[in-house]
Order: C-alpha cells, then sequence, then structure tokens
C-alpha cells in the first residue's frame, strides 16, 4: 500500500505525517472492560483483533469477541484521522467512523458519502483464550425491527470431553439504516500476525451473517450482551442519544488531555497526550471493581505488579483519587502473607516484588497528597508485611524469591536477586522516615546495603543475582528504586559499562547482555525465548532515561534523547497508534507483545514529567 496520511487532532491542535499502513492498529475502551482492536487498513492479522464483549460477574469477568471485522468494499484508504474520541478512515469523499461510547457495551460504526456499497460483518464468537473450531452456531433473525444475530456455543466431542452441552449464549443486537442481505457463509481467514508471532492457531474459519448495502449517510450500531432484552434497550438509547454521547465523550477527552507541560516538540507532545489517553483507557469499573487492565489484548486482568508500577503515573495527570484507591485496595487484602497474587481475579503465581513497589508508590502518593489520616491503618499493614517478609523470606540479610515470582516470569529466576534487594532496601528506608525514634529499621537497612554493596557491585557492573553475574536491564530499576546503594562515581562507572552490553544504537536497552550465547536478537513471539533474554522493554528503557538523566544527564544525553524518540515512535506510528506496545526486538525497532502496555505508557508518562518540569 502507497503512503497515507495519519493525523491526531485534539485541542484544535494537529499532528500529520505520511506513513506506510502495514500492521498499525487501533485500540477503543469503554472503560467497562469491553474495548475494540482492529486494523488501521481494515485487514484482520490476528484472530486476538474484533470487538470484545466484557462479561461481568460479582467479582470476576471474562472477555467474549463478538464482531471480527466490519470490511466496507469501496475505494482506497487516503487518511486516518485519531480524534482520540473516534477514529475516522478517510477513503476519497468517503469517510469510515469507529466510535465506542464510555459504559455502553456498543460499537457505533457509520459511513459518510457512501452510496450503494458493500459493508461485509463477520463474526468470530468466542472467549479472548478460546481456540476452538466446533460447536458453533450462529442464528441470524429479525425481532422489534433489528437484526439479532444470536450464537451459542455448545461443547463437542472432537474437542471437550462431552457432546452437544450448552455453555453460553451471546446476543448481538444491530441497529442500522441500511439495507442488507444475508450470506450466512463461512471463510477462512489467514492470521499473518499469529504466525510471526508463532502462536497458532494462524488460520480460523469466521463467519459471515450479512452484507449491506450504504445510501449515502449510513450507520451500524452494533450492541453485545447476554442478555437480549439489555442489548436492545442499549440499541435504542445509543441511537437516540448518539449526537449527545459524542459530544459529551469529546469534551471529556479534551479536558483529559490538557497539561501544563511546556512541550515545544509536536511529535513528543502528542506522544504524551496519547499517553494519557492511553493510561485513562485502561482503567476500568468493572461492577465493584476498580482497577487497570495491564495490556489489551492479553493482559485483561487487573495485575499487582503493573498497576502498582503505573499508580504514579496517574498521580501527574489529576488521577490521585484513583492512585490511592488502587494503592489501598493492595494495602487493605494483605493480610498476613509475604506477597501479593500477580494478579486479580483468578491469580495463578504469587508476586515477590509487588509488595515492595507498594511501599514505594505509597511513598510517591504522600509526596502528591495528604494521606496522614490514613498513615496509622498503612503502617500497621506494611509493619506486619515486613514482619513476615525476613521471617519467611530472609537468608541472613538478603531476601530471595521464588521461581517466576518476578517480573521476568518467563525464566525461573530463583534466589536473590539485584531489585528485590533494592525494593526491600526502600522498604526498610520507607519505614525508618515514619519511625525516625526506631533504630530498628535503620540497622536492617544499614545491613543489607552494606551486604548487597559487597555482593552484587564487583566494581565494574551490578550483577542481576547474588550467584548470576549476568549483565541484565534490571540494573536501572534498582537505581530508580535504590540510588542510595552505590555513590555517584561508581553508578556512573556500572552504566558506562553495562551499556556497551545491552544498548541497542535505535534507542532500547535489551533484557540480557548481548554477547551472551543465550540472547536472543529478534523477538520470538508465544514461546518466550526472547521475551527476557533479549527482547527491549519499553517500560524498562523509560525507565533507563529517567536513571539516566537523574544520574548525569550531559554525559547519557544521546541515550536518553534515543530512548525518547524511540518511545515517541513507537506510540504515534507503529503498533497501535496513541498506544505504547510491550517489547520491540532488540535488532530493530518494531512493535510487539502487547500492543496497549500499562506500564509502558505509564512509564512513558513520568519520563516526560521527568523531563519537562514535575507537575504536582
Amino acid at each position: 500500500m502507497s503512503e497515507i496520511s495519519l493525523k491526531f487532532e485534539i485541542n484544535k491542535k494537529r499532528l500529520g505525517k505520511k506513513i506506510d499502513l502495514k500492521d498499525q492498529s487501533f485500540i477503543f475502551t469503554n472503560k467497562i472492560g469491553s474495548y475494540l482492536y482492529l486494523s488501521l487498513d481494515g485487514i484482520i492479522r490476528s484472530r486476538y483483533q474484533g470487538f470484545y464483549y466484557c462479561k461481568s460477574y460479582e467479582k470476576t469477568w471474562e472477555l467474549i469477541k463478538t464482531i471480527e471485522n466490519i470490511q466496507l468494499n469501496s475505494k482506497p484508504i487516503t487518511q486516518i484521522i485519531n480524534k482520540f474520541y473516534l477514529l475516522e478512515r478517510k477513503r476519497s469523499n468517503i469517510t469510515e467512523s469507529f466510535f465506542l461510547p464510555h459504559n455502553f457495551n456498543t460499537l457505533v460504526y457509520e459511513v459518510i458519502n457512501s452510496k450503494n456499497e458493500d459493508v461485509i460483518l463477520s463474526f468470530d464468537v468466542k472467549k479472548l483464550f478460546d481456540n476452538r473450531n466446533y460447536g458453533r452456531f450462529y442464528n441470524v433473525y429479525e425481532k422489534n425491527g433489528f437484526l439479532i444475530i444470536e450464537f451459542t456455543k455448545k461443547t463437542d466431542q472432537s474437542e471437550d470431553q462431552t457432546s452437544n452441552e450448552e455453555e453460553y449464549k451471546l446476543f448481538t443486537v444491530i441497529n442500522t439504516n441500511m439495507s442488507y442481505e444475508k450470506i450466512d457463509s463461512w471463510e477462512e481467514i489467514n492470521y499473518e500476525i499469529d504466525r510471526k508471532r508463532n502462536s497458532e492457531p494462524y488460520q480460523k474459519y469466521v463467519y459471515k451473517p450479512l452484507k449491506l448495502k450504504t445510501n449515502k449517510n449510513n450507520f451500524l450500531i452494533i450492541t453485545s450482551s447476554s442478555n437480549l432484552k439489555k442489548a436492545m434497550s442499549e440499541s435504542i438509547l445509543i441511537k437516540k442519544n448518539l449526537k449527545s454521547l459524542k459530544s459529551k465523550q469529546k469534551n471529556y477527552i479534551n479536558n483529559l488531555l490538557k497539561t501544563k507541560l511546556k512541550i515545544k516538540n509536536k511529535e513528543i507532545y502528542f506522544a504524551y497526550l496519547s499517553s494519557i489517553f492511553n493510561i485513562d483507557s485502561l482503567i476500568m469499573k468493572i461492577r465493584n471493581n476498580l482497577g487497570i487492565y495491564a495490556g489489551i489484548p492479553w493482559f485483561t486482568q487487573f495485575w499487582a505488579r503493573d498497576e502498582i508500577i503505573s499508580t504514579k503515573a496517574l498521580m501527574y495527570i489529576n488521577k490521585k483519587e484513583e492512585a490511592k484507591k488502587i494503592l489501598f485496595n493492595y494495602v487493605d487484602h494483605i493480610g498476613h502473607k509475604d506477597f501479593l497474587p500477580n494478579k486479580r481475579p483468578n491469580a495463578t503465581y504469587k508476586s515477590a516484588d509487588s509488595i515492595g513497589w507498594l511501599f514505594y508508590r505509597i511513598n510517591d502518593l504522600t509526596e502528591f497528597t495528604n494521606i496522614k489520616n490514613d498513615l496509622v491503618h498503612i503502617d500497621n499493614q506494611l509493619r506486619n508485611i515486613l514482619k513476615h517478609i525476613i521471617t519467611n523470606r530472609a537468608i541472613g540479610d538478603f531476601i530471595k524469591n521464588n521461581e517466576y515470582e518476578t517480573w521476568m516470569d518467563s525464566i525461573t529466576r530463583e534466589g536473590i536477586r539485584i531489585e528485590i534487594q533494592a525494593l526491600q532496601l526502600f522498604m526498610y528506608n520507607f519505614m525508618k522516615k515514619i519511625h525516625p525514634k526506631n533504630k530498628s529499621y535503620e540497622l536492617l537497612e544499614n545491613d543489607l546495603k552494606l551486604q548487597t554493596n559487597n555482593k552484587f557491585w564487583n566494581g565494574n557492573y551490578i550483577k542481576d543475582g547474588l550467584n548470576d553475574n549476568t549483565i541484565r536491564n534490571n540494573i536501572f530499576m534498582a537505581y530508580y528504586i535504590y540510588p542510595y546503594l552505590l555513590n555517584q562515581e561508581s553508578w556512573l562507572i556500572c552504566f558506562r559499562n553495562a551499556l556497551i552490553k545491552l544498548w541497542n544504537d535505535w534507542g532500547g536497552i535489551s533484557s540480557l547482555d548481548r554477547t551472551l550465547p543465550e540472547f536472543k536478537d529478534l523477538y520470538t513471539g508465544e514461546d518466550g525465548k526472547s521475551y527476557h533474554n533479549g527482547d527491549s522493554w519499553f517500560y524498562l528503557n523509560n525507565i533507563a532515561a529517567i536513571v539516566l538523566n537523574r544520574l548525569h544527564r550531559k554525559e547519557f544525553k544521546i541515550y536518553i534523547q534515543k530512548i525518547l524518540n524511540a518511545s515517541v515512535k513507537d506510540i504515534l506510528y507503529k503498533g497501535a497508534i496513541s498506544h505504547h506496545s510491550e517489547v520491540s526486538s532488540s535488532k530493530e525497532q518494531d512493535s510487539n507483545g502487547c500492543l496497549s502496555q500499562l506500564w509502558s505508557t505509564a512509564l512513558f508518562i513520568e519520563l516526560i514529567n521527568e523531563l519537562y518540569g514535575n507537575i504536582k
């Protein structure tokens, strides 16, 4: 495809650039768990793309895909305009728009100035990670002036232990002014992104129930629910109030995307606004559960580590109350443990470092807002946590973690790790500030600091583990958390030597020493071989830029600028536009993993505030 114009518009400000549409996509959420994830050029490249309905229960939820794609058979795309509250796709004089109203499970698709052209709907109703092919039944009919796509999932003995037992139903209600005809056909789709990620299956048959015919100004209001009456009522409400809903959402976005930061560079400015939009779109209230999705499409839960780390970004963008609620929720639900579950709901592993990050972000919260009245409660909980950590995880002065408990959870990494010691040191330091007359925390801090300095610092760099001499990107995290571990000159020596081993000249930090045999320079996808053995993580790249800026802005100026530029490029022009990706290959910059990754965008927000002035 030839180059097209990509534009960003907010508050009468615009940014435009010619890009070659290939793998870029866009993502919108409804703030109650559901989301839309489609390619900019309208071609489906992953089985994870589509419109996902969030079916909520009292304490949990699940994502169910409904619409696979909406395809307009018309002229070539000439322009994409991201207005943040909706996205427009131009085809000469024809305009398509995609709008996801907040707090509704509805997708609104409109086509302006199109006559007598085909709009093809395709469906692939399935739970997010369910790749079964059999037992999928669709029924298409009209009711009360609506088109209804009724889906029933049944078991099948070729894939299940039983046969013909109903698992669930889902209704998609279509409200439209277009004429239509039934197709009732199945088509095999090849998913090139999934093949690239080594994520099977690479092909799947999707259902095409309808072909609609445009007639100048056209709309499709598509509402999904497990309750047909509820879906029809919502569809009526959306149609009746569509203009005011758009206006309300536009005003919400315009107010959200205001900043006091003075950023002259237009691309950096729009990347920052995009990051505010990105993190806000991941904040979900699912029934009474307030939290932040860790990433779309795969991490649609509230992951403790990711969520806690990202709360400082909320403080920067005037969402201090949300940050406080999230942090206090973890404080209130720790109990008598030395760890946090890795996610909610349905935890599968323990997270050894989330408690340390909880201390760290509560300390940040004290700098942004007054929590004096809550300190007694927090203090009691944190003292109990420290007691349990020391009792259950201490080996001498050091703190151990079990396998798969650190953020590098694709590798075992059990033992005594640098970032765990840094977090423990910060916890002691924080408690020392709260209890200046209690010398026990100061003694604990001094002893662990001495031992960590002696055993991890070899005069050239900080080792990744007590018995692991590997150079990894965790050294940047160690400085970010506890810069007092080494003196300035030692830190300078450490980062000079580490950057020789970890630096990617496009502007990223490798997750592993590039000279080691297990290093993977290209993203290997779902098998995870490169994940923590080479891939460059945008959130840690942003942390590295923050750290280098704090340590010696002048010496590391080129590194800081290249990291900043790479993050801006990822946010604006690669992956999902206005969203920050999870990882890139080390060899060359690309957008991989989750295309909307919470802590990537949160740390970019921190980086921008670090570089352009801390506004509290």
